[in-house]
């Protein structure tokens, strides 16, 4: 199972004050300062799906490989290498971006949640793990966008994270590996 942190922001686009100075005759009363605020929405991320590898069996000593899931909405897995197969739900992770408002291209990135080291460059996460206990296997991630321009700016904005698990061989890990990831949308 993986779970996203995710960034959430508020824009507030203006606050005009208009102020009255009265000339030299007469008084202004303090119903005749209009205040104006102008707000928006505020940005939401929210992940309605976590990104699922199934259940891997390995089935030869020594098999080594890997299996990748695609960043969209109809993600099937795949097995690289001989000795491994998949079982069960396999899929990309789904989040939903709204509210997004930029006149300008909104930037989305990945990064490990724990802090943890991973260069994150051209839409793909690299040099980060899923544990189980001690036990960690390494993963790449990977957007299917990396912005959302000014243009595709609409009420409900998909963004899919797919990925590609890497067996070694003689993997000695048994049991169920997760992490945490935090997807960042800057507008």
């Amino acid at each position: 199972m993986m779970r996203g942190r995710f960034l959430i922001k508020a824009r507030v686009l203006g606050f005009l004050l208009l102020l009255f100075f009265p000339q030299q005759k007469g008084q202004v009363s303090a119903e005749s300062l209009p205040v104006i605020a102008m707000t928006e929405p505020m940005l939401s991320v929210e992940c309605e799906r976590g990104l699922s590898f199934g259940t891997l069996h390995v089935v030869r000593e020594n098999s080594a490989g890997s299996i990748s899931v695609p960043a969209n909405s109809n993600a099937q897995g795949s097995v690289n290498g001989s000795g491994i197969m998949v079982h069960g739900d396999v899929h990309s992770a789904r989040c939903v971006v709204t509210n997004v408002t930029t006149n300008q291209n909104a930037v989305l990135s990945l990064s490990a949640a724990d802090g943890s080291t991973g260069a994150f460059l051209g839409g793909v996460l690299e040099g980060v793990y899923i544990t189980n206990g001690a036990q960690r296997m390494p993963i790449k991630l990977e957007l299917n966008r990396t912005t959302i321009e000014s243009a595709d700016v609409s009420d409900l904005i998909e963004v899919f994270i797919g990925g590609e698990l890497f067996i070694a061989a003689n993997e000695q890990g048994r049991g169920t590996f997760s992490g945490v990831f935090t997807l960042t949308v800057t507008d």
